[in-house]
């Protein structure tokens, strides 16, 4: 199952230069942390299934629970939400 709503299948990707990462808040016990990865890809479809791929481990680990926010956020004051999420550039 994929680990994004269907209504944004980006969700947790983002670019730097050209190539993807994914982004997201692991609880371990009382403690947390961002954890950022490069997926070693300039392929939006590749990362996407190396996203689902890697977020599927990291939830069936039973000492992490992980921060997925489901809903989209707000654009931030000034920005162009038409622009958001959009990763093919």
């Amino acid at each position: 199952m994929p680990a994004h709503p269907a209504s944004n299948p980006n969700h947790h990707l983002f670019k730097n230069r050209r190539q993807f990462f994914y982004q997201v808040t692991v609880h371990c016990g009382a403690a947390k942390q961002r954890l950022r990865e490069s997926l070693q890809t300039t392929d939006l479809g590749e990362a996407r299934r190396r996203r689902d791929r890697r977020l599927a481990e990291l939830q069936a680990r039973r000492d992490l629970r992980l921060s997925m926010r489901i809903v989209r956020a707000r654009p931030k004051k000034g920005t162009n939400p038409s622009l958001r999420g959009n990763l093919d550039h």
